[in-house]
């Protein structure tokens, strides 16, 4: 005759099942906020996109920017890319807009009129980097745009798998 369940002797698996369970429980508590900045970003792009007035301040926000650098904005502003403008986006090593900024590999990537600055590092911003940067295959770039790639590469650990040096490259 079998023992009813509640009163078995609980096996390694069924606790360690448990233990995940209760640290996912905990986890997801503890990020219940980020769905609502999820939402945000959802929201803000929607009205960027949607309504006159966002549409607006995309252009001037855009506009404020060399015209080399105008799609990458309006595509982290707006997640909208005209791919015949200018190439493939690289949606693996390029960056990625989060919750908390625009990401590239493990680290925080900030743009200013002259420099775009990773973990506050700045590199001079040109035509070359930005389509380093943004674009799965680069053609308009010079050594000097290349050099400073492979130094930012090399600091958010981009080409890594999960953005660790410990792991192996991504190969895509």
């Amino acid at each position: 005759m079998r023992t009813p369940q509640k009163h078995r002797t609980p096996t390694p698996k069924s606790i360690l099942m448990r233990k995940m369970l209760q640290a996912r429980e905990r986890v997801k508590s503890n990020h219940d906020d980020d769905d609502e900045n999820v939402e945000s970003l959802d929201t803000a792009r929607s009205f960027a996109t949607k309504t006159p007035e966002g549409r607006e301040q995309v252009r001037e926000f855009v506009n404020q920017w060399p015209t080399y650098a105008s799609p990458y904005f309006k595509l982290l502003s707006t997640g909208e890319w005209d791919e015949h403008e200018k190439g493939e986006l690289d949606r693996i090593y390029g960056p990625k807009v989060q919750r908390s900024g625009v990401t590239l590999g493990k680290s925080k990537i900030t743009f200013d009129t002259r420099c775009i600055y990773i973990d506050g590092k700045p590199y001079e911003a040109t035509p070359g980097l930005f389509e380093l940067i943004f674009l799965r295959n680069p053609t308009n770039y010079d050594s000097i745009d290349f050099n400073q790639y492979h130094d930012i590469v090399k600091q958010t650990n981009v080409a890594y798998h999960g953005y660790d040096q410990h792991r192996p490259l991504n190969r895509f």
